[in-house]
């Protein structure tokens, strides 16, 4: 399901309660059946109406078109109300008046069950009816982002676009990215783009009603100009018309039928973590990306501006060293070191400090970071044994600095005993990562040479 059930009641309530027959219906001029026709008929043209109401026993009972009023009595061309196709109560919703007008261009608002007003096809140019379409059509753009963000991980939608239009949303991607807003990618497609990708989904299309891409293509042009004509504040009728009458009767049954939609051999099922999409995030890389880990782990934030040592990372302050190390981890990378490589200095702004002869040190921020890691983590609901695997390499991760060890300085049995644990081979891999990731340090890769070559020597010893 796209939606919860209390959304689509919502959103039921807004299209079929939000605005009436009323908000658009004027009211209905009526002359008893007696008067005479011709005198009728002048003061129809002079208002320029087309359509009166006849009272018969002082109740409207039909109605008569100004082309009819000729000659003799106005009841003489009385036209019996048909409930079912001229009628619409004073609470019907905008779609019922739609589905009325396209029977017979007109329909009659009934109070107490008594015709008190009318309304025509030019009355769908006022301004509730206008925000009602154009509500309506932003509906239907968001259902189609939420669906092209379920069905297609990792912007994987973009192989259907083409490179022409994929270039026009990654410019207005950058003008928002100017003005401040953290937008994606999919964001800053056009309607008519996201209606173009899926289209090409064989399920939606289905489940929408149409047969062709070409079909479902072309309706949604049809809407893209519909809206771009109430945008512009541009008449939508009688050329939008048809587009109108399309687009609510197909509204009420699109909305369940996209609600029930499920991806291919699935089931309906719970939202995706929230530390699993990040995962995601972390792999892809797409556009935002880091934006977008520190609105979900605002700890993160504080490493923007927090100082190192440019001989040691002359890439710059702690958010660029640790963008750095994500970005050096391979697509297909393990989930903790991903975790490892986001949290290994999150502890630094805290315990950061630049002296007055220069020197940046940033002491006890693997132990007070690994606290951090711990609570973010927990907060996230990450599985305890992937989260205690992160946090301990948190903690451990500055390790090579502590002991110092030099080539020929034999080995401890507690730092034999750490290397041989199963979890040292993961601190490992991140002392590559942290190396890539650290411009400028004259022994980059040394270190993890270094203790590369001793865990496979204590590897390679026979188990006691």
């Amino acid at each position: 399901m796209l939606w919860k059930d209390s959304q689509r009641a919502r959103l039921r309530r807004l299209f079929f309660e939000g605005f009436t027959a009323l908000d658009l219906a004027e009211p209905l001029v009526s002359f008893d059946a007696d008067a005479d026709a011709l005198q009728v008929r002048q003061f129809l043209l002079e208002r320029d109406f087309d359509l009166v109401g006849i009272r018969e026993h002082g109740l409207i009972r039909g109605y008569a078109s100004r082309e009819a009023l000729t000659s003799g009595r106005c009841g003489d061309q009385l036209v019996p109300f048909c409930a079912e196709s001229d009628l619409v109560p004073e609470t019907a919703s905008i779609v019922e008046v739609v589905r009325s007008l396209a029977i017979n261009r007109q329909c009659f608002v009934t109070v107490l069950d008594q015709p008190t007003a009318i309304i025509t096809l030019d009355d769908l140019e006022k301004p509730p009816m206008r925000m009602f379409l154009f509500g309506l059509i932003t509906m239907t753009e968001m259902v189609m982002t939420s669906l092209l963000r379920w069905k297609y991980t990792g912007d994987s939608w973009r192989e259907l676009l083409s490179a022409a239009r994929l270039a026009k949303a990654r410019a207005l991607q950058d003008e928002r990215s100017r003005r401040g807003q953290k937008v994606g990618l999919l964001d800053c497609l056009q309607f008519g783009d996201k209606g173009w990708i899926l289209s090409y989904d064989e399920q939606w299309r289905a489940a929408m009603g149409y047969q062709s891409r070409r079909e479902i293509r072309e309706a949604l042009k049809e809407l893209e100009l519909l809206r771009n004509n109430l945008a512009h504040t541009q008449a939508i009728i009688p050329q939008g018309w048809q587009r109108i009458v399309i687009a609510c009767s197909r509204m009420e049954q699109n909305l369940d039928r996209v609600n029930n939609l499920q991806l291919p051999g699935t089931a309906a099922a719970e939202p995706e973590p929230l530390w699993l999409r990040l995962e995601k995030l972390m792999r892809s890389r797409e556009d935002g990306w880091w934006a977008c880990l520190v609105d979900a782990i605002p700890e993160l934030g504080g490493m923007t501006g927090t100082a190192q040592p440019a001989e040691y990372h002359a890439e710059g302050d702690v958010a660029e060293h640790t963008r750095l190390a994500v970005a050096a981890c391979s697509a297909d990378a393990d989930p903790d070191l991903l975790w490892v490589a986001l949290l290994h200095d999150i502890g630094k702004p805290a315990t950061t400090v630049c002296h007055t002869d220069g020197r940046i040190t940033a002491h006890d921020h693997a132990k007070v970071g690994a606290g951090m890691a711990e609570t973010i983590l927990q907060r996230l609901g990450l599985p305890d044994e992937l989260r205690q695997r992160i946090v301990w390499a948190v903690r451990h991760h500055t390790f090579h600095h502590a002991w110092n060890l030099q080539p020929a300085t034999p080995l401890s049995r507690r730092q034999q005993a750490f290397i041989a644990d199963e979890r040292f081979s993961l601190l490992l891999e991140f002392l590559r990562i942290d190396s890539l990731a650290s411009k400028g340090n004259p022994r980059q890769m040394s270190a993890f040479a270094f203790y590369r070559e001793l865990w496979q020597e204590i590897s390679a010893r026979p188990s006691l």
